[in-house]
Formats: structure tokens, C-alpha cells, sequence
């Protein structure tokens, strides 16, 4: 394993969250949206939600073990904050970049996940919050599901903000193709914590003609391709 441009930094043990509940003010998610055979998705619409009508006036909350689909063509996130212990589907199969996801208040616990399936995923122009301690990291994945698919994650314009303690995986389910993570230079700049790009099957892109990328934290490279404002030569 390989650290670069940061130092790896000791977690404190037993960060604690909020429950995330009616109480607290959050709506739950009920079931898992699905994106096959009847498709069914909670992005903007009651959905799977445990409400009886969508608002902008109340937060969301996706429990571990289910996912919100943000549908082929998903936009603006229209509701309230959003907590995520779950996951996050953000496939975009029509419109490309524009159409991906954009959530202004998205907040990540250990163990979440935004990930892709088909073609292009990520999220555009959002807020996201790390709170996922650097032993059970938020993870971003690429899961294309054939020969035929791309499996790429973008994240243009997107701030991510989390302190020392915190951490984010990005890594490849499967092993159809190489996945590939194109990274705004800004993505990373302000987060604290460490990010590690995980196993041979990643490769990790800056996007944008500087070719450079910015971490405030650690970057660690465990197996991945990285082509960054280094020599290539570098990076194994």
C-alpha cells in the first residue's frame, strides 16, 4: 500500500450518531427502491418513504441495508437534508453529466455507499458530509454489471467535507472492466480524512485539463491506477 500527499491519520473509537428518527425529525425509509423489472424510485415522490406526502419541509433518512434510487435522469434533490447508512443507486443512464444527482445537504454514516451499476454515476454540484470513520469508510463504488458497460463515477463540482477521522473507499465490485473515478481537483481539497482508491480494477482520472488532483487529507493508493500531476512512473 502506497500513501501519498497527506498523512495517514488514528481514529478515535466509538463515535456515536444520532438515531434518526421521527424524533429527531427525519423520515425513513421503508423498503429499497427498485431499478429492474418495476422500477420504482423515492427521488422527489413519496415512494418507499414513511410519509404520506413528499415535501422539502422535513429530513430524510435511508437506513442501513436499503437504497434510494435516484432514477435514469434524477436532477435536483427536491427534499429536505438527507443521512445516508444506506445507499445510494446514482445511475444515470440519460442526459450524462447534467442529469446526474445534486443534493445540497447529503450526509454519509460509516458503512453508506453511492454506487453505479450500468453506465455513469456520481453525484454533480452537492454538499457531501463524511461522518463514515476511517475503519468502516463511505464507500463509492463501481459495479458495471457486464462486458458492455463502462462503470464510471463523476463527481463534477461536488465538495466533500469530513474531518481527520474520517474515511472513503472507492473501490470495484466486479470484474467486467476497470472502473473508473474522474475527480475534480476541488472534490477532495477541503476533506480531512483519508481517501483511499482500492485495488487493481480502479483507476482514478482527474477531470479537467489541469490533470491535477487536491486531497486535504491522505490519499492512499492500494493497487489503483492514479494519472495525476505526477510522472507516471510513480504510480503502480
Amino acid at each position: 500500500m502506497k500513501q501519498v500527499l497527506g498523512t495517514v491519520l488514528v481514529l478515535a473509537a466509538g463515535t456515536a450518531f444520532a438515531q434518526y428518527d421521527a424524533e429527531d425529525g427525519y423520515v425513513r425509509m421503508k423498503q429499497s427502491d427498485r431499478y429492474y423489472g418495476t422500477t420504482s424510485t423515492s427521488w422527489n415522490q413519496v415512494g418507499n418513504w414513511d410519509l404520506a406526502e413528499f415535501t422539502a419541509a422535513t429530513n430524510y433518512y435511508v437506513p442501513a441495508g436499503m437504497y434510494l434510487w435516484a432514477g435514469n435522469a434524477a436532477g435536483d434533490w427536491k427534499g429536505g437534508p438527507i443521512v445516508f447508512a444506506g445507499q445510494l443507486l446514482a445511475r444515470n443512464s440519460s442526459g450524462g453529466l447534467p442529469n446526474l444527482p445534486k443534493i445540497d445537504d447529503a450526509t454519509f454514516l460509516g458503512g453508506s455507499e453511492i454506487f453505479e451499476i450500468m453506465n455513469t454515476g456520481g453525484l454533480r454540484d452537492s454538499n457531501a458530509k463524511i461522518l463514515a470513520p476511517k475503519d468502516n469508510p463511505f464507500l463509492v463504488r463501481s459495479a458495471s454489471a457486464g462486458a458492455t458497460y463502462s462503470g464510471t463515477l463523476y463527481f463534477p463540482g461536488t465538495v466533500f467535507s469530513g474531518d481527520a477521522e474520517t474515511g472513503v473507499r472507492l473501490y470495484v465490485q466486479t470484474s467486467y472492466n476497470a472502473g473508473k473515478f474522474y475527480l475534480d481537483a476541488c472534490n477532495f481539497a477541503g476533506y480531512l480524512g483519508t481517501v483511499t482508491a482500492d485495488g487493481s480494477d480502479v483507476t482514478v482520472v482527474p477531470r479537467g485539463e489541469s490533470g491535477g488532483l487536491a486531497f486535504g487529507g491522505a490519499f492512499v493508493v492500494n493497487g489503483a491506477t492514479v494519472n495525476a500531476a505526477v510522472s507516471a512512473a510513480d504510480w503502480t
